[in-house]
């Protein structure tokens, strides 16, 4: 059986070649992204990294959000705060 295997690898080079990269390549970009979804997770900044920074810029907490209600014909918003998830 692997005497037969390597009679048809000799004719298929160039498609066992980009097989073999196609998978190695694979198997590197699954590696990479598990490492940074590991440092990730780990990595637990807490949020008194920022009490020494010279400055520090932040956007409006708050979101306004519309009512979908057809029954009236004036649009009604709706105030929300906006959480860090996490």
């Amino acid at each position: 059986m692997l005497r037969i295997a390597l009679r048809t690898l000799r004719l298929r080079k160039g498609g066992f070649l980009a097989t073999f990269v196609a998978a190695f390549l694979g198997a590197v970009i699954i590696s990479a992204a598990g490492g940074l979804m590991e440092t990730g997770i780990r990595a637990d900044a807490p949020p008194q990294r920022l009490a020494g920074a010279p400055l520090v810029v932040a956007g409006e907490q708050k979101t306004q959000l519309r009512k979908n209600d057809s029954s009236e014909d004036e649009e009604k918003t709706k105030s929300a705060t906006l959480r860090l998830s996490g």
